[in-house]
């Protein structure tokens, strides 16, 4: 989880507002003072923001290595399932 948030995107604030599902989903927050978002949002254009805080990323790990690949996205928890039930 460390190393995810290290290396996870940073912006200047004006690019991180720059986005339709950042203003979208992420400026109302701000706008109601929750943090970290009002932050984000007080910040002058060039000030460096985190695009994600460390309770947003969740890391999944399945399958074998048939072809080791790793993809970092936007998402939500949904639920959590089982994937081998035979062991």
């Amino acid at each position: 989880m460390s190393w995810s948030l290290r290396n996870s995107r940073t912006f200047p604030a004006r690019e991180y507002w720059d986005d339709q599902w950042v203003q979208t989903l992420l400026r109302p927050l701000a706008v109601a003072g929750v943090e970290p978002y009002a932050s984000r949002l007080k910040a002058a254009p060039d000030d460096i923001v985190q695009m994600f805080e460390r309770q947003e990323i969740n890391i999944a790990v399945t399958g074998g290595e048939a072809q080791g690949a790793w993809k970092m996205f936007g998402a939500r928890y949904e639920r959590t399932v089982l994937i081998d039930a035979w062991r």
